[in-house]
């Protein structure tokens, strides 16, 4: 119970991993609110990564060394700096970052290029999603957290439709363009009509994750996906054709991360399992005969997770009708057509930049960007997918508090608010040149 109990509310402490790797957790916080903070620089001057925290304020940092001095910054708080000494005594690390005085105005923005397109609308955008060329923003209606309603816009902010809705968590687009509304029980196929929104049909939360929120994308009616096997040091990336009755799987590639695995393999050995055979409930041949049954199932620390284990990662995306797979284990891209042949491998030395966070796809421009933070701000580059390059960066100045950012028609979009402490969250857009 008190393992369950650790793995679940994330206790906090510094703990020495296996390796001779320091694991260090903890949380940043607003010293005034005790808000938690997310999207805090985290930079230890003992290892060339830098890290963040994530919606929770939560961070994680591995250290090689037990003496460290590890800073947290951003824009819109002043900087602390935490002397780690390895003392086995700290059993949680909560770091306190006092804000600023005055709040932030938007610095170094032009005007004419990016646009606030609910400025006159009064809601709080919740999540949004592109849709024909316009929006559609579910909101809550003048900030009252019991009124929530989907609104259909232009990109002028004119209201073309409405609807209230109840207890939405967020929207989500498939790989087909249909548009659902998630809450935690169902998903809700939108159908948007010219003069209403309607509700198509209602899928189960637990069969959509499965099916239509897993599905990556499709060409030419052949529906992508990818999957995690083995502890996730292999993913699988498969596709089926709709237009065949067998519903045949095809695979086009599976990577696997040898070095987690070997590393995996020599710890939980068969010796290991041997020893643990009445655990078990099994016989020494039982476990000689289905050890990689029990390494598949084997559970794992969370800390092991997170210093030695973490999942192989490697995005896949689609361009046109040529499909991307980024390897962030080899800093590679290769290139497949839509029947899982080979086309060519690049490298692709932006994954290894520190900056570097995640990748976004333009659906409508048909082309792939690089997601970069520094200093709390954000930067694009289209990536040249034949060469594994990128362009030069394009910034989106001043802006402390994105989130949900998205590139659609050569266009950024983003929610932002100006402090930690609004809720009022607004969609901006700026033109990529």
């Amino acid at each position: 119970m008190r393992r369950i109990l650790y793995i679940s509310l994330m206790v906090l402490g510094t703990l020495i991993c296996r390796g001779q790797k320091i694991c260090i957790d903890g949380y940043v916080l607003d010293s005034e609110t005790g808000l938690a903070l997310k999207d805090i620089n985290i930079k230890p001057d003992c290892i060339s990564t830098p890290s963040t925290t994530n919606d929770k304020g939560f961070f994680s940092l591995v250290l090689e060394q037990n003496k460290c001095e590890i800073t947290f910054s951003h824009i819109a708080y002043y900087s602390y700096t935490y002397r780690f000494s390895g003392n086995k005594n700290n059993n949680e690390i909560i770091i306190k970052l006092k804000p600023k005085a005055h709040l932030l105005d938007i610095v170094g923005v032009s005007s004419d290029k990016i646009t606030n397109i609910t400025k006159n609308l009064p809601v709080y955008v919740k999540d949004y999603a592109i849709y024909n060329n316009k929006i559609l923003l579910l909101t809550y209606y003048q900030k009252k957290t019991n009124d929530t309603r989907l609104m259909l816009v232009a990109q002028n902010s004119n209201i073309i439709l409405e609807k209230s809705v109840f207890k939405p968590s967020k929207l989500f687009k498939d790989c087909f363009s249909e548009i659902y509304l998630l809450t935690d029980n169902n998903a809700s196929k939108l159908q948007i009509k010219p003069k209403e929104i309607e509700y198509k049909e209602n899928i189960p939360i637990k069969e959509f994750e499965q099916t239509y929120g897993a599905y990556e994308f499709a060409i030419n009616n052949k529906v992508f996906f990818s999957s995690y096997h083995y502890q996730y040091f292999i993913i699988k990336y498969q596709y089926f054709d709709l237009d065949d009755e067998s519903n045949k799987l095809n695979t086009i590639i599976t990577l696997r991360d040898e070095k987690k695995i070997d590393m995996f393999e020599s710890e939980f050995s068969f010796f290991y399992y041997a020893k643990r055979a009445s655990h078990y409930g099994m016989s020494v041949t039982s476990i000689f005969n289905n050890l990689d049954k029990l390494r598949a199932t084997q559970p794992l620390d969370w800390d092991d997770i997170k210093c030695r284990f973490s999942p192989l990662q490697a995005p896949f995306y689609n361009v046109n009708d040529t499909i991307c797979i980024f390897n962030l284990t080899t800093d590679s891209l290769e290139l497949f057509n839509e029947y899982g042949k080979n086309l060519k491998k690049v490298p692709a030395a932006f994954l290894s930049n520190k900056n570097y966070r995640n990748i976004i796809r333009d659906e409508e421009a048909h082309k792939v960007y690089a997601l970069f933070r520094s200093n709390n701000i954000y930067s694009i580059s289209e990536i040249d997918i034949n060469t594994g390059a990128i362009k030069p960066q394009q910034t989106i100045p001043g802006y402390p508090f994105i989130e949900n950012i998205k590139i659609s028609n050569n266009e950024v979009f983003f929610l932002f608010k100006k402090n930690i402490n609004e809720e009022y969250k607004q969609l901006y857009r700026m033109p990529l040149e």
